[in-house]
């Protein structure tokens, strides 16, 4: 029993590599309501079975936190669906200088690092939010690693204000 429940959680393991926003390293950034920003998870495959983009056992970013909710944070024109960000559609290699590349792929194996893009727009209402993530496999099981996969955006919903500080009338005299 217990050697099933290992193998499981090795047949699907992840650790965070790095993330951000508009390709810049951070876990935080500031937005405006309805403001789009390009969000980026790179995530390292620490188990046993290769990571597919497409067909059975997709490998998808899914809401988290309560688990499989809508996001706030959902936009139409890059998620999957309300409570699915992405799949991944890059593979992220370092080369020998330490510089990291991405190169297009559909699988990512074992010791593979993942680049899970997307967009957020954020919420009409202001506030500071977190939002949370967790690998699934569709059709499978969530990853048993729970990472806290996450951003903070603060929204800002600054209202703008005027007075008048006086009046001149130029006359043609």
């Amino acid at each position: 029993q217990h050697f099933n429940a290992y193998r499981q959680y090795y047949e699907f393991d992840v650790s965070n590599q790095g993330q951000g926003f508009d390709g810049y390293p951070t876990t935080e950034t500031n937005m405006r309501p309805h403001e789009k920003k390009d969000v980026y998870f790179d995530l390292k495959n620490e188990g046993a079975s290769d990571w597919v983009n497409n067909g059975p056992g997709v490998v998808r970013l899914g809401t988290d936190a309560p688990q499989d909710r809508s996001s706030p944070f959902y936009d139409s024109s890059t998620w999957i669906s309300k409570n699915r960000a992405s799949t991944f559609s890059q593979k992220v290699v370092i080369d020998q200088n330490q510089t990291k590349q991405l190169v297009n792929t559909n699988v990512v194996k074992p010791g593979e690092i993942a680049r899970f893009t997307f967009s957020v727009t954020a919420p009409s209402n202001g506030g500071s939010w977190l939002e949370r993530y967790k690998l699934v496999s569709e059709g499978k099981q969530w990853f048993p690693r729970d990472l806290r996969l996450s951003f903070r955006a603060n929204v800002s919903t600054n209202t703008y204000s005027w007075k008048s500080l006086g009046q001149h009338i130029f006359t043609d005299a």
